[in-house]
């Protein structure tokens, strides 16, 4: 391997391009880590360094990338257990990691917690009163251990920023059973209590979405969907089923699949449309681009006024790509990023943290207007990583703990052979997610809870708030942001 760093990248592209693959910075790390390793200097900023190296070089060959960055804490970590980094260069490496870290649409990894964050979560918790938590009885039907308690103890010794830290538990995550904090049969309960359920479609959209299982070549499924007529109006879920699946054929017949060049957008719009398609008829409105979520704002907004009577800065909320509400309430949302890997780190983060927090923010909030209906509401959101797809439904079924049920991923078509057997669920899913929806909202809009006026009355939260985001350690100003203040 050549010592000039750019002599390396210009073969590695030139290897890649030959091999009718599209390089990235990323899959140059993966390939060359040894390398990358070896060279990097532990005081050096690394992640711009390597970047401008990396597309001057490809501007220079002529040769197409694609934007997708590597894991630029995973090689602080690595210089630091290489032995070759001393205690002064550990903090510069701290501050050049904290710097790679992005927005919405960040790959870094999740921020440490600090002691006032620990006080947070043990406070939250502890004020759960008896009635609050979901308990669970042994076979004299006495309680046993309460879900809220395990958690606490598993928040305690996380110092990474997690969903327990907010009272969302996940129980497909294995570490309940591993870590011995619940039993199998413990989990199990915990999973399938009052576990929402999804709706059975109307009998003749469901009865029309089957009768292309079975057919594989184009023109067997093109004189199929062409058989039929639907009005917009008269038939309009049959029209919209029909409509995505000629959409979605197209993308195929014409090979025009979104690929490494094209933005989130063209994803969502090109092979992901139909979701917003299908809410054309409901009351459930859909708002797409980078929208900030609401019911985060007003979380982050509580506390505007500082002991001192100090009036802090309005905080924006979460920006997600796709929003879900009626009136003024939301129901869900939509996380969506280009990488079509489910072990990518920004799949990892988004789906681990972004959004169940932002799902927990939006069941806060209808959980406050509908305060004797939370049983029985639930608030959806979809996970999209390239041309996979995970719907997220969010409950709080007994108890003070939110509850994570996840269905997927469900994969979007790319080739004609296979495309009822994938377009089919995700259509039928798609309409199940939004009956949900609306259930919820029928529910919230009809709940019968009645708050009269009285003096001095404090406004109260039937589900604990999420906690408040870490604040990222404090890093000094590259040279770039100092020209730009």
């Amino acid at each position: 391997m050549a010592t000039d760093p750019t002599k390396a990248i210009e073969a590695y592209l030139l290897q890649a391009t030959a091999a009718g693959e599209t390089p990235s910075l990323c899959k140059f790390f993966d390939q060359e880590w040894d390398y990358v390793l070896n060279i990097t200097k532990p005081d050096e900023d690394f992640h711009n360094n390597w970047k401008s190296r990396f597309n001057r070089v490809a501007k220079k060959t002529g040769v197409v990338v694609e934007d997708h960055e590597p894991d630029w804490e995973k090689l602080a970590l690595a210089l630091v257990q290489d032995r070759r980094v001393s205690n002064n260069d550990v903090t510069e490496l701290e501050s050049i990691t904290t710097s790679s870290k992005k927005s919405s649409s960040s790959c870094s990894t999740t921020t440490s917690l600090s002691t006032t964050d620990f006080r947070w979560v043990e406070n939250s918790y502890s004020q759960l009163k008896d009635n609050q938590r979901w308990w669970l009885y042994n076979h004299d039907g006495e309680k046993r251990k309460s879900v809220e308690d395990e958690m606490l103890k598993r928040a305690l010794t996380c110092r990474q920023h997690s969903p327990i830290h907010s009272m969302i538990i996940d129980p497909m995550d294995p570490a309940w059973i591993t870590e011995k904090y619940f039993t199998m049969d413990e989990m199990e309960i915990i999973r399938t209590h009052q576990v929402p359920e999804l709706p059975e479609l109307p009998a003749e959209l469901s009865k029309y979405l089957l009768s292309f299982v079975g057919k594989h070549d184009m023109d067997t499924l093109l004189a199929h969907r062409q058989s039929t007529h639907f009005h917009p109006i008269k038939q309009a879920s049959l029209y919209w089923a029909q409509k995505s699946i000629i959409d979605a054929m197209d993308l195929l017949v014409y090979d025009s699949l979104p690929n490494c060049m094209s933005s989130e957008s063209d994803l969502l719009h090109d092979a992901w449309g139909f979701i917003k398609k299908c809410f054309e008829t409901s009351k459930i409105k859909v708002t797409t681009g980078e929208k900030t979520m609401t019911a985060t704002a007003q979380r982050r907004n509580n506390n505007r006024i500082s002991e001192g009577g100090e009036l802090k800065r309005k905080a924006v909320g979460t920006k997600v790509d796709i929003r879900f509400s009626y009136l003024q309430y939301e129901y869900g949302c939509v996380e969506a990023g280009l990488e079509d890997d489910q072990t990518g780190t920004k799949t990892i983060n988004e789906g681990r943290l972004k959004l169940p927090r932002a799902l927990k923010d939006i069941l806060v909030q209808l959980s406050k207007s509908a305060p004797s209906s939370i049983s029985k509401i639930k608030v959806c959101g979809f996970l999209i990583s390239g041309f996979q797809i995970t719907a997220y439904i969010m409950d709080c079924p007994n108890g003070g703990a939110c509850r994570i049920t996840k269905v997927g991923p469900h994969e979007f078509p790319r080739a004609l052979e296979q495309f009822s057997a994938k377009m089919i669920p995700l259509l039928f899913l798609t309409w199940q997610i939004r009956q949900i929806m609306e259930s919820t909202a029928h529910v919230v809009l009809n709940d019968s809870t009645m708050l009269m006026p009285t003096i001095n009355s404090l406004p109260t939260n039937p589900i604990p708030p999420c906690m408040p985001s870490p604040k990222p350690s404090a890093r000094k100003r590259s040279s770039t942001e100092a020209a730009l203040h």
